[in-house]
């Protein structure tokens, strides 16, 4: 009697957690339960991705934003800022170039000009500023003679930055080439359906990305810069990639290549434990330090893109082709702290091969300014951390140009 009182308890115990992992589970997957997403992950990931697609699907042909009236879908890049566009609240606006601001960049420039370019991401943009508050008008205001065209999109890797610099830069023929780094810009060059990495963003979308001919490798050299190879997205228009994203068959067709995979399978998100644990490994594999720190495929891809981008601009007939590195917050603090930059390495390998680098911790740092008055609440710089990036790359470029 005692053995089965004690095998019922055990069972109703067992049934007890089964049923809280199970609710536990619901709880974690509905509409404001867990704060982030968690794998395994489907073509959307949360509320705020499915009603961008909703918004998507009732949209006409002629509607072809994908985010804002300004950033629309490219068969090319996978997105892009929309040439001759402005914000609804008219802090930023687009040239007939795509470059950001009312300036106009033309092929031909006015005589004894010095043109150079920026190419990036949402650091190099300048999200949250306004045009004339971002860097690069900043560096024009304070040396007339230079042109300084902003091509940076939020969102992008370098290998969506080399694509468009090969599109939209190259034929401006510039003297100099910013090439934007944010730190976190690595996990993105193993990405290519945005959710299946950042499925916290509130918007869907497919990128190109490169791979090492070959195979994966781990060793960052000019040899292998110059063996990287394109991956094009399947998609032409921007109705054929909502759709896919709307039936999910978008996961298949942009599997080949994808880096961050929803390798787990579909049953394990009935298990709150499983979910809390597959969670937890894949936010601790796309953590920026730990891809910088160790040898792998996303430090080898990254440092041979910078290589790439500085070699075709040089070979361009560009002057000098720098990389620009932008701290976040925390990375900023630990400068600010004394602690040792993991990124230090990285950046001395691209400095032997010739390729010049400019840390913005330095700047940020030596002004002795807060992180609140350097970063805006979403984490992008601030007006103030332009301020001192523009008169960083000036002193930079006098310095090594």
């Amino acid at each position: 009697m005692n053995g089965r009182r004690i095998a019922r308890r055990v069972g109703l115990g067992f049934a007890l957690l089964l049923g809280l992992d199970l609710c536990g589970a619901a709880w974690l997957r509905s509409e404001g339960g867990y704060w982030r997403a968690l794998p395994p992950f489907a073509a959307t990931t949360n509320a705020a991705q499915r009603a961008w697609l909703e918004r998507q699907l009732t949209a006409g042909d002629g509607e072809a934003e994908l985010v804002g009236r300004t950033v629309e879908f490219d068969a090319q890049l996978g997105w892009c800022n929309r040439a001759s566009s402005q914000s609804s609240d008219g802090r930023a606006s687009y040239g007939v170039a795509g470059a950001r601001g009312p300036r106009e960049y033309a092929r031909e420039r006015a005589a004894g000009t010095t043109r150079w370019v920026a190419f990036g991401d949402s650091f190099t943009h300048g999200d949250g500023l306004a045009d004339e508050e971002t860097w690069q008008h900043l560096v024009e205001q304070r040396r007339p003679g230079v042109e300084c065209a902003n091509f940076g999109v939020g969102g992008y890797g370098v290998d969506q930055a080399l694509l468009r610099y090969r599109r939209d830069g190259r034929p401006l023929a510039p003297d100099v080439v910013w090439i934007g780094l944010m730190l976190e810009n690595i996990g993105r060059h193993l990405n290519r359906y945005r959710p299946l990495y950042h499925p916290n963003s509130p918007t869907c979308a497919a990128k190109p990305r490169f791979v090492f001919e070959g195979g994966p490798s781990t060793d960052a050299t000019p040899l292998s810069a110059a063996s990287l190879r394109a991956i094009a997205i399947p998609f032409d228009t921007r109705r054929g990639f909502v759709e896919a994203v709307a039936d999910g068959s978008v996961i298949d067709r942009l599997a080949q290549h994808e880096g961050w995979p929803s390798r787990r399978p579909q049953w394990m998100r009935h298990s709150a434990l499983l979910s809390l644990a597959s969670g937890w490994a894949f936010y601790r594999s796309v953590d920026a330090q730990r891809l910088w720190s160790e040898p792998g495929e996303a430090r080898a891809l990254t440092l041979a893109l910078l290589m790439r981008f500085h070699a075709e601009a040089r070979a361009d007939g560009a002057r000098q082709a720098a990389v620009l590195v932008f701290p976040r917050r925390a990375e900023f603090e630990q400068v600010r702290s004394g602690a040792e930059r993991w990124w230090a390495g990285p950046m001395a390998d691209l400095e032997r091969a010739g390729v010049p680098v400019l840390d913005l911790c330095d700047a940020w740092a030596a002004s002795g300014c807060e992180a609140a008055e350097l970063f805006q609440p979403d984490g992008h710089p601030s007006r103030r951390a332009a301020e001192l990036s523009a008169a960083a790359v000036l002193a930079f470029a006098d310095a090594r140009f």
